[in-house]
């Protein structure tokens, strides 16, 4: 691709009237009168629109008896997604998802640096509940680490596309749950950090279905492995110990640390609020492994 034609399209997408206009053409051709349409401004000035879009190559007309269609022509716009593919690795260097970070880099992590890990989330989450926003969909997946290969790398948590904000009693969901095949919930990993009864436990609890999966992910951190491998065994799991108990995969958790994990993945006693599993962070945070 030529400068003059990467300009010429850049140029061409530079307005929000075009850019409205090629989403319009992804649907299907349509002539100038029902391009124009939707936009407060005359036929001659969606003719302008549409004379740079031609010049980028981004749009041709056809012609059809006395009507002449517009059409949507990507070819440029593949070519700037093949400019922009040569810096990809520049907006992605610098972020790792949680879930591939712990498996590269885990190991080499002390103690007090997997606990701040799991502050930063507590404290993430306190800051959402205390907005009514609830995650909902909280795995390792759904987190980012930037600067993953600093002593204590910052937590941005994403996928808020499937989060809920409540109001009073009304809450309004972003997104549906979905699929409830079991060939779904097999084939997604991180299943195994959701509360086994989230997707039927309504939204009054949204909260300590965001706590559970803090604890979920908390026990991966500190233990180097997910809860479970199935997301089927997650309810077995958690009625032999009430909750994630930390002993029975590492050595040395003492009580203060036990109790951190089990109480976050105990369905019956996790907080109602973030508020008290960030306090339950800090705790952890500062007694480290005190011994019993």
């Amino acid at each position: 691709m030529t400068d003059s034609r990467l300009d010429d399209t850049f140029a061409a997408l530079a307005d929000p009237t075009r850019r409205a206009i090629l989403a319009r053409l992804a649907g299907g051709e349509a002539g100038v009168m029902e391009l124009a349409r939707p936009f407060a401004m005359s036929q001659p000035a969606i003719s302008k629109h549409l004379k740079v879009l031609e010049r980028a190559g981004l749009v041709s007309r056809g012609r059809r008896g006395q009507s002449r269609p517009c059409r949507l022509q990507a070819a440029p716009l593949r070519e700037v997604a093949q400019w922009a593919e040569r810096y990809r690795r520049y907006w992605e260097g610098s972020f790792h998802r949680l879930d591939r970070y712990l498996g590269q880099k885990l190991a080499g992590l002390a103690l007090g640096q997997r606990l701040a890990l799991i502050r930063q989330l507590g404290e993430a989450m306190a800051y959402a509940h205390g907005k009514r926003l609830y995650h909902r969909g909280l795995a390792p997946q759904s987190i980012l680490v930037r600067d993953p290969d600093g002593d204590v790398p910052r937590l941005q948590i994403t996928n808020w596309q499937v989060a809920s904000r409540s109001e009073g009693t009304t809450v309004v969901a972003a997104m549906t749950a979905g699929t409830l095949h079991v060939e779904d919930h097999l084939a997604d990993p991180a299943k195994v950090y959701l509360a086994p009864d989230a997707l039927a436990d309504g939204d009054e609890g949204a909260a300590r279905a965001d706590v559970f999966s803090l604890g979920a992910i908390a026990y991966h951190i500190l233990t180097g492995r997910p809860p479970v491998t199935n997301p089927l065994d997650l309810p077995a799991r958690l009625r032999e110990g009430n909750g994630l108990l930390l002993s029975g995969a590492m050595n040395g958790a003492g009580r203060w640390l036990e109790e951190l994990v089990r109480v976050y993945a105990d369905r019956s006693t996790a907080p109602r609020s973030l508020q008290l599993a960030a306090a339950l962070s800090w705790s952890c945070f500062r007694y480290r492994l005190r011994p019993d």
